[in-house]
């Protein structure tokens, strides 16, 4: 009944009420607006008033991004944008536009990825928008977004000019929200860019600087993770990288007390994804499929694809470094492609360099170099540094297995200790460096095995409980 008689209505008659009833809530219920700003989008779109409809689409958009509700969140600021393209194309739609193309770019970055194309679409979208109105302050929110589009994608240096772009944006109005989040951006691009020690400066200036009650309100403006979990998380990874592996496991618990201080989905899942990740290169296999299956339960409660497939992966390759090969080959291939399909190009060449070991250990050292020949291929693209001292490693430890009296697996273990060497990787040239003397030791060449691996075992002042630094002390112990 109650249908038929709505139905009755005429359409300006039905839009009159639906107008009063929004303002009216909002006028004398503002608790309503405040808690519900859905239903007051509602009733405005009804009501034909597009403006004040985008707002409260914008409203309820970002409200359900502080849920973790991100799904929902999309469907939001969708609606937003249908209604103000019914505006006219004056300063007040363009500025609505803005808001929400930007706020659209966040909550896709959550369910589709940081490098899937409607994040860039989004945020693209709201740059020229911004370029026409002269709008620095939503401008750097564009610029930061594409930014992060472009480094999972795989444009590293498309992604460190943004990143420069943004500092120089930040600096000038001298804001110190947006000098973290330009920081936030160029730790991550000179990580993978292998520029490790400009990326701990950024890192180190973002936990130096970030405060909780100030700056987790950023998340849900830039990038859909809080920047103070990911200073932490990328810091851990290069205390790993330059040979301190104790400390990389303190730094990334931390930023997990962090992730469930601010009780958000993505920066759970980044954080236990960068401790999982952590636990594998320490060689701690069932520590790192716990901490996997969390961050698989959190990724998949919050529908977060992209983080449900890097916890796929790390399942995977805990499963291959307890000998589960066949098992974990499988799992970590069906990850991949998960990932793929996001438009996530960042870290994979690693991934596959993993995938690539397991299937020399598995007895499969062929098809092992035709995963990394991928691998090679997406540094190539990428002019990505990160963990290509594990690439050539790799490659050799596989060309030993076809062929171990020929020379090609010395010339790459050379190469990868070289590398790791100009770059102070120190964990990777522990194990280029065992590698290699695990080969002179097979030779003969005890002496020579003996001076390479000595002085950088010698060299580490903690984390000798880790699977390298054990292989490395028993492969000394024999040399004695």
């Amino acid at each position: 009944m109650q249908d038929a008689a709505y139905q009755s209505l005429l359409k300006s008659r039905r839009q009159q009420i639906h107008a009063v009833i929004a303002s009216t809530l909002e006028a004398q219920f503002p608790e309503v607006a405040e808690t519900e700003p859905e239903m007051l989008a509602h009733h405005y779109t009804t009501a034909g008033l597009a403006d004040q409809a985008g707002e409260y689409w914008l409203k309820a958009g970002q409200q359900a991004l502080k849920r973790s509700a991100n799904v929902e969140a999309l469907a939001h600021i969708g609606r937003g944008l249908q209604v103000v393209a019914s505006l006219p194309s004056d300063e007040v739609r363009l500025r609505r536009e803005i808001h929400l193309q930007n706020a659209m770019g966040v909550a896709a970055m959550a369910v589709k990825g940081w490098g899937a194309p409607e994040v860039l679409r989004a945020f693209s979208s709201a740059r020229k928008l911004c370029e026409k109105l002269g709008d620095s302050n939503e401008l750097f929110i564009a610029v930061r977004g594409e930014a992060s589009y472009h480094l999972i994608s795989g444009h590293l240096r498309e992604a460190d000019d943004l990143g420069r772009q943004c500092l120089g944006i930040a600096q000038s109005a001298n804001d110190l929200s947006l000098l973290l989040e330009a920081h936030h951006q160029l730790w991550a691009s000179k990580f993978f860019l292998g520029d490790y020690q400009a990326a701990e400066k950024h890192a180190s200036w973002g936990i130096a600087t970030y405060e909780r009650g100030r700056d987790h309100r950023l998340t849900y403006i830039y990038t859909g993770h809080d920047p103070g979990v990911c200073c932490r998380n990328f810091s851990a990874q290069m205390l790993w990288i330059r040979g301190f592996p104790d400390q990389a496991l303190k730094r990334v618990r931390e930023a997990l007390a962090l992730a469930r201080r601010v009780s958000h989905s993505v920066s759970m899942a980044t954080a236990l994804n960068n401790l999982a990740n952590v636990h594998l290169v320490r060689r701690e296999p069932e520590a790192a499929q716990e901490t996997a299956r969390q961050q698989l339960a959190v990724s998949t409660k919050f529908d977060l694809l992209l983080m449900a497939g890097a916890a796929r992966f790390n399942i995977g390759w805990a499963l291959a470094q307890q000998g589960e090969f066949e098992e974990g080959i499988r799992e970590m291939r069906e990850a991949v492609a998960a990932v793929e399909a996001t438009g996530a190009d960042m870290g994979m060449s690693f991934c596959l360099c993993v995938l690539a070991q397991s299937h020399g250990q598995f007895g499969e050292a062929s098809e092992g170099l035709t995963v990394l020949e991928k691998a090679f291929g997406i540094t190539a693209r990428s002019r990505s540094k990160y963990q290509v001292p594990e690439l050539l490693r790799t490659k050799g430890e596989l060309l030993s297995r076809l062929e171990p009296a020929g020379g090609a697996a010395e010339r790459w273990f050379r190469k990868s200790l070289t590398m790791a060497r100009a770059e102070g990787a120190r964990s990777t040239e522990l194990r280029a460096a065992t590698s290699l003397a695990s080969l002179y030791l097979d030779q003969g060449r005890n002496d020579e095995a003996r001076d390479l691996l000595g002085p950088i075992y010698a060299w580490f002042t903690e984390g000798f409980d880790t699977g390298d630094l054990v292989d490395a002390k028993a492969l000394l112990d024999c040399l004695r």
